[in-house]
């Protein structure tokens, strides 16, 4: 139950590619035919209508080629203003007033195609938007960033929630950095009807059954303690609107009856849900009639029972506020199926003037958004086959590919679809793949899907069957969306997949199709193939008391939001510009398809949270979730800094910076155990990066002793490298800043998120199929002395399916590594049989099908090498007080399993993080590592790694600390790395590396002597300075390492090894390694302290050594190949 306010449900943005609408749509308002009579203005002056552009910027009609070699007469040209007295603010804007929307059944929406004029290559963007103004209030339906690359996108919002309301809408275009060329057309922009009325609840009233808790009500009566049912006809409603029929529905107000009890309720029997619908919702409208000021508010309810089962699909509550409350539902689930509805209105307190009317309630069937149409673009893809390449319309042995129209399908259905059959020649295997690149996935839309009809065509009785995947290729990495294998039966086969975490992005889809075992009448078709959207409804904070810039604690109304979402999902909660305050986290539980936005891109909305021990956002059971546009900060913070003095032992004296917290709050003195320092180079070129030669941080041991204000002796676990006049950061760890735990998720997105601060680590998601962190940056808050982001790792993800995504982001300053992809290792608490275990998986549920393996920590092998399948789940059984996982399966291992919570482990091949992509990010000036990567086919590419502790790259399981599996399948290209491993461990690690790709073993992670990971590709990176190896591999199968620049200057400005075998590269108990067309240079002398020793360096090595290529320019006199017995 949750208390409502005025609403303002509006459904947001839609980018796509230019496709047909199929939506059947009657236009109510052109904007375009409208403009001449609009208002136009920049941010300083009225522009007239019709004229050239000059400076202020221009609004009139062209009738030239758009982008996409398109063109329409009469089309709305935008140009932004560019005033010189104006600074990073041009843009141009229609406003439309007195704009009515239309009250008909159904669904009404703006919907508008935008793009460049041809010829604005020099543009750099703009961002054509969508707003009404309302209640003295500003509030953007949509808005989609364009940038000149040959499509047209197109722009929609939802107004059902406005039908019947005078409106004014603004258009508008914001140009980016530079106003240069942005010759911005609006193709078309209109308010459309859609959707078609299934039932109507309204016209049905008077037939179906009305009743209260103690009897039923006669439809018709007037208002009696039994409660009331009619028609009230001409009546005024509390907005001042006057409506020519409503249903009026009072609940009883009868003394047998408990407070809470009473209601109001009509059961409609024997509602038929069509399946000819792509989706269904039920929309509504509910206020009070005039004069009802005693009324407390009633509960607004709708019930649906389907075969015998009940659920409540929506809730609110209605308030005589001067509005009328917008109601919607998902009833997409029931499609197909007869129903009963319940439509009930509860009163709360009291009963007093509870009268309830109802302008609308139906049910709606409607198409979703198209956001591509494969079947539409075949042409434009690309073919091939096991023969090649082949062009669009080839029919030969070499494969067949073209649009079919005269053959009907195997269900004797006709079709406009897309046929492919895999080559039939002489290759050596078989299959079609056709590739569509520039697949433009929205960014405000919610609820993203492929969905695909697959089949043969009539007639292939002689198949053996075919199988149908879809692809997500990003970065030559091929992720499965999803699969069907398919054999010709007389029906067609429906797949779907997700999308929702890939709005925003533009990527590369490719439809496969490979055989069985023959080839034989493989008529493989697409009957249809689309990614299809749902338009989210908007739900502004600020009418739910959220009110930025107030000072007051917002939590409360977030939370009375995320209800309202999670029954009126899909959904977008929208903030404005300027703060919000949070006293705790904000914990969402169980929200489907809803956007999280902040006020804009380059405006983000700011959170500040109070307190330091909390986490900020915490998802539970999420699905496709898309948060974005805030900045994330912490009063009071959640570390203190100060400047070390009086170094003496494992003490020291901490005069704290002005402005910091104080080292004798209970956070910092309570549990040490929770607390950590770490020491700081104070230069300011190198801001937040540690003491080179350093611990890097430390434990404490001691409650800090206050000596004065702002100064306390601090005692410490460990003071290598230390000295006085460094700078000394001091933390007590707590939640998550963003954070996706314990329960199953899927598809959650972090976009253009500013985190400032953390207690703990920044973007956390465990037990997740996706995650996407994109456009964020954990650092140092500009403008401050802060010498620390997040307190540890800045994006953890453990036991994530596929992913994460982490993609143009900075980290910065924080306690531990950039981003750590990880999986649990389940410990084996029991072993029932040979082939049955109990294993406690921390919170995780198995699945049946699921891939584990065994790990040894002790010697770094496995067992189950290959996989063993999970066959069977027993019930949970708890273990020493741990609810165990209890499973059955396929086989039993090569090894005798150790059971003990230190022993053997057992982890998922299929939820260690696969499939991830870490691209285009910064790490830099952080203790810890850069990226941390475990699973299977990762690629870490175009990243940049400056003045970390650690390695720059670590591509290793923890033997005894749960951060495994081992890895298989990464590709590691294109980086730049410069000065990292800086700490004195690294600095003495003798298998220490820039790069460092390892199986490792015991408590003291020695290299395993098993050959457990595999290909594994090093090329093309750039690496500067190394205080050890530059890279270093062990227990390793079919190792490239290719094409990279190694260059260790002397002095380098990090600290140097004195300890034996500095090299370039080591291989440690490997085989299989081509090191090809590397470029060493490396200064270290071939004598004295810091010398080098040798570049090749084998140790255990099994199998062959490629060495080509290579270019060496060194010190050392000695053979590039070194083979060594020990370090």
């Amino acid at each position: 139950m949750s208390t409502n306010s005025s609403v303002h449900l509006l459904l947001v943005v839609l980018l796509v590619a230019i496709m047909p609408n199929i939506l059947l749509a009657t236009t109510v308002y052109d904007f375009v035919t409208n403009a001449p009579s609009a208002t136009w203005a920049n941010s300083k002056a009225s522009i007239t209508w019709g004229n050239s552009v000059t400076s202020d910027g221009a609004a009139y009609y062209t009738s030239t080629q758009l982008e996409d070699g398109t063109n329409l007469t009469n089309m709305l040209f935008n140009h932004p203003d560019y005033r010189g007295d104006v600074t990073n603010n041009h843009y141009v804007k229609g406003t439309y007033t007195n704009i009515t929307i239309p009250d008909n059944p159904g669904m009404v929406k703006f919907s508008a195609t935008v793009g460049f004029a041809s010829g604005a290559s020099g543009t750099d963007g703009t961002t054509f938007s969508i707003s009404i103004y309302k209640n003295n209030k500003y509030y953007q339906l949509a808005a989609v960033d364009v940038k000149y690359d040959g499509l047209l996108n197109t722009l929609s919002a939802d107004l059902t929630a406005y039908k019947g309301q005078m409106l004014t809408f603004i258009l508008q275009v914001d140009a980016y950095a530079n106003p240069n060329a942005d010759w911005a057309t609006w193709k078309e922009a209109k308010i459309v009807t859609c959707g078609t009325t299934i039932y109507d609840l309204i016209a049905n009233a008077p037939s179906v059954t009305w009743q209260n808790s103690k009897a039923v009500v006669t439809w018709g009566n007037p208002v009696t303690q039994d409660g009331a049912a009619y028609y009230a006809d001409s009546v005024q409603l509390e907005n001042g609107t006057t409506y020519a029929r409503t249903l009026f529905t009072h609940p009883d107000y009868r003394s047998d009856v408990t407070t809470g009890n009473h209601y109001m309720a009509g059961i409609f029997y024997n509602v038929t849900v069509p399946n000819t619908y792509d989706a269904v919702k039920f929309i509504a409208r509910l206020g009070f009639a005039n004069g009802a000021q005693g009324t407390d508010g009633v509960g607004a309810e709708l019930y649906v029972v389907s075969g015998g089962v009940g659920a409540s699909i929506y809730y609110t509550t209605a308030t005589y506020d001067g509005k009328l409350d917008f109601m919607s539902a998902d009833l997409s689930a029931y499609k197909g199926q007869t129903i009963e509805i319940h439509l009930v209105a509860y009163a709360l307190t009291t009963t007093a003037n509870d009268w309830a009317c109802w302008t609308e309630a139906q049910i709606v069937g409607y198409t979703p958004e198209t956001v591509y149409d494969f079947v539409a673009n075949a042409g434009k893809a690309s073919y091939s086959t096991g023969a090649g390449a082949i062009p669009w319309g080839n029919a030969n042995a070499n494969g067949h590919c073209y649009i079919n129209t005269s053959s009907l399908l195997e269900d004797s259905q006709s079709y406009t679809y897309l046929f492919t059959h895999p080559d039939y020649g002489a290759a050596s295997s078989h299959f079609i793949n056709a590739t569509f690149t520039n697949v433009i996935v929205p960014n405000n839309v919610a609820d993203v899907q492929f969905t695909a009809k697959v089949g043969f065509a009539s007639g292939a009785s002689g198949t053996d069957g075919v199988t149908f995947n879809v692809y997500v290729i990003r970065d030559a990495q091929y992720t499965l969306l999803c699969t069907k294998t398919k054999t010709y039966d007389g029906t067609l086969a429906t797949i779907t997949g997700n999308l929702s975490g890939y709005q925003g992005q533009n990527i590369t889809i490719m439809l496969a199709v490979s055989p069985g075992a023959t080839v034989t009448n493989d008529w493989a078709s697409w009957a249809t193939a689309k990614i299809t959207a749902k338009l989210p409804m908007q739900l502004h904070v600020s009418d739910w008391g959220a009110v930025a810039n107030d000072g007051t604690d917002d939590l409360a109304a977030m939370n009375t939001i995320a209800n309202k979402a999670k029954v009126m999902q899909p959904a977008e909660i929208y903030f404005d510009d300027g703060t919000y305050n949070l006293s705790n986290v904000w914990s969402i539980t169980g929200l489907h398809n809803i956007n999280i936005k902040g006020y804009s891109h380059d405006t983000p909305t700011n959170i500040i949270n109070s307190n330091p021990a909390a986490g900020t956002f915490l998802l539970y059971g999420c699905r496709n979730i898309n948060t974005r546009n805030f900045v994330i900060d912490y009063n009071p913070l959640p570390f203190t800094q100060g400047t070390i003095s009086n170094l003496s032992g494992n003490t020291f004296t901490l005069t704290l910076d002005s402005g910091y917290p104080q080292l004798d709050e209970a956070r910092f003195t309570s549990d040490l155990s929770k607390c950590l320092g770490i020491y700081k180079d104070p230069s300011a070129s190198v801001v937040g990066r540690i003491t080179a030669g350093s611990d890097g941080y430390t434990g404490i041991t001691a409650a800090p002793v206050k000596l004065s204000t702002g100064v306390y002796r601090v005692s410490v676990s460990g003071v290598t490298g230390v000295a006085n006049g460094q700078k000394f950061t001091y933390h007590a760890v707590g939640g998550q800043a963003c954070g996706t735990c314990y329960e199953p998720n899927s598809h959650i997105v972090w976009d253009n998120v500013f985190l400032y601060s953390s207690p703990f680590m920044g973007f956390v998601a465990t037990d997740i199929e996706k995650l996407f962190v994109r456009n964020c940056n954990v650092i140092i808050k500009p403008g401050t002395n802060r010498l620390q982001s997040a307190n540890a790792d800045g994006v953890h993800t453990v036991d994530c399916k596929n992913g994460p995504d982490v993609i143009s982001s900075t980290f910065e300053a924080q306690g531990d590594d950039g981003v750590n992809v990880a999986g649990s290792g389940g410990r084996i608490l029991a072993q029932t049989s040979s082939t049955r275990l109990s294993i406690y998986t921390y919170g995780r549920t198995y699945s049946i099908g699921e891939r584990l393996v065994l790990f040894t920590p002790s010697t770094g092998t496995l067992g189950y090498a290959s996989g063993v399948t999970v066959t069977v789940r027993h019930t949970p059984v708890t273990i020493n007080g741990y609810l165990c996982e209890d499973v059955e399966f396929s086989s039993t291992p090569a090894a005798t399993i150790t059971v003990g919570w230190d022993n053997d482990k057992m982890f998922s091949i299929d939820w260690t993080g696969n499939n991830y992509l870490i691209k285009d990010c910064v790490f830099k000036n952080s203790r810890g590592r850069g990226v941390l990567g475990n699973g299977f086919y990762g690629v870490i590419t175009d990243n940049i790694f400056n003045g970390l502790s650690d390695n720059a790259i670590r591509v290793a399981n923890g033997s005894y600390w749960d951060e495994g599996l081992v890895s298989k399948g990464i590709a590691i290209k294109n980086n730049t790395i410069t000065d990292c491993s800086l700490s004195a461990g690294n600095v003495a690690w003798y298998y220490s590396g820039q790069i460092f790709v390892a199986a490792l073993k015991g408590n003291t992670e020695d290299p395993s002597t098993s050959i457990i990971q595999g290909s594994i590709s090093i090329t093309n990176n750039t690496i500067t300075n190394w205080p050890r190896n530059a890279i270093y591999v062990c227990s390793s199968d079919s190792v490239t390492i290719s094409g990279n620049t190694m260059t260790n200057y002397y002095p380098s400005s990090g600290p140097k090894s004195s300890n034996s075998w500095r090299g370039i590269m080591f291989f440690d108990n490997c085989t299989n390694v081509a090191v090809t067309s590397n470029t060493v240079v490396d200064q270290r002398p071939a004598s004295g302290t810091y010398l080098i020793n040798g570049v090749l360096f084998r140790k255990g090595f099994t199998g062959n050594l490629i060495d080509s290529g290579n270019s060496f320019t060194d010190n050392y006199a000695g053979s590039n190949i070194r083979d060594v017995t020990s370090y």
